[in-house]
């Protein structure tokens, strides 16, 4: 798979937060959420009207994700 080909199996053992922007030409919301399939207990968060850099464009929201994460894991 694209994670132990890329050397990245096993950084991902522990439940991990994807957060990916809507508008994303990158990093597409597609790719984000092909890569999260391949991570166990992971989750995806996709910002709306946020391109590369969601955590500049909508600091509160991605915020409030990441704490409701934290808060579970």
């Amino acid at each position: 798979d694209r994670l132990r080909s890329r050397g990245l199996g096993d950084v991902y053992k522990r439940q991990t937060l994807f957060i990916a922007g809507a508008q994303d030409p990158g990093s597409t919301p597609e790719a984000m959420t092909d890569l999260s399939a391949q991570v166990p207990d992971s989750t995806i968060v996709v910002i709306p009207d946020a391109a590369h850099l969601p955590m500049a464009e909508h600091p509160d929201i991605v915020f409030d994700h990441i704490e409701a994460f934290l808060s579970r894991v």
